[in-house]
């Protein structure tokens, strides 16, 4: 009886929130059907993201569909059958198997959800053998968890992709990719155990 908790938080923030550009453009290059479904098309047609390595957002980008994948009324599972796939394809992948039909269905089922079925993500869904690697299993599931904090997790344990940070000059508080989230403000406040760890500081599971 909640509404999706992407509407509600970006229905209270107005449009801070905007489609970065590098991820317009990997959407674009094949034609992926969810991008309008993630994102509103500019008044002059099309999308438009922003690019972080500029100090200003553009006031004149794509901002979050809240009538589409985000709207108040659509579910937003925490665990999809896209991401099992997913979840499978890298297990595959790892073990020197082919994880190509994992890796389709895991895109397939994603387009699915994603368009509440208007589109069945066939023509994205052409890996093979030999391009189902974990950088592409790893990406495409980037893609498909829009809005989800996995994709976070999946870079932390691997290194996939290899992030460059914003520059400090276009506005970054730090010269790097926090690799943990910071403590919630009530620990500072009021545990006195606490020890303070910094942000570039990775978790006992991810990379260095």
């Amino acid at each position: 009886e909640n509404p999706n908790q992407w509407s509600d938080f970006i229905a209270n923030r107005g449009d801070l929130f905007v489609a970065n550009q590098f991820f317009v453009d990997i959407l674009e290059s094949n034609n992926d059907p969810r991008l309008e479904y993630y994102f509103y098309e500019i008044e002059a047609g099309g999308f438009v993201g922003s690019d972080i390595t500029d100090p200003e957002i553009s006031p004149n980008s794509s901002t979050i569909n809240t009538d589409s994948y985000f709207a108040s009324s659509r579910n937003y599972p925490l665990v999809t059958e896209s991401e099992l796939y997913f979840l499978i394809a890298e297990a595959k992948e790892r073990l020197g198997q082919d994880a190509s039909d994992d890796l389709n269905a895991a895109i397939e089922a994603s387009v699915d959800y994603v368009t509440d079925g208007a589109e069945d993500g066939s023509s994205i869904a052409v890996y093979t053998d030999v391009t189902a690697t974990q950088e592409n299993i790893l990406t495409e599931k980037w893609k498909a968890l829009f809005g989800q904090i996995e994709p976070y997790n999946d870079y932390r344990r691997t290194g996939i992709p290899a992030l460059v940070p914003r520059p400090e000059a276009a506005g970054a508080a730090r010269s790097y990719i926090p690799k943990r989230f910071p403590l919630v403000q009530e620990e500072r406040l009021y545990n006195p155990n606490i020890t303070p760890v910094g942000l570039d500081v990775p978790v006992w599971w991810a990379q260095p």
